[in-house]
């Protein structure tokens, strides 16, 4: 089981699901670059005129950059942060 595998193969929806729940871990380095893979191509696809389905992309890459900062402030902070 490799989560960053898990995060840029599986369904959008799938996806969204593991982002949002607590019983999966996700290392800080797979949400990074899980983010840092889907950011340029959000961008670049905000740039062009073809209906693709931005709303879901900004949608998992929010989810991504907070679980990441949740994650960040929960090792950092205080380990009372549920991310």
């Amino acid at each position: 089981y490799n989560p960053l595998a898990a995060l840029l193969f599986n369904a959008l929806s799938t996806v969204f699901n593991m982002l949002m729940s607590k019983a999966i871990i996700l290392s800080p380095f797979s949400l990074l670059a899980y983010f840092c893979i889907w950011y340029p191509f959000t961008i670049w696809t905000y740039g062009t005129n073809i209906p693709a389905g931005l709303f879901v992309s900004g949608i998992l890459i929010g989810c991504s950059y907070g679980r990441l900062f949740g994650q960040i402030l929960q090792q950092y902070i205080s380990s009372d942060i549920s991310p």
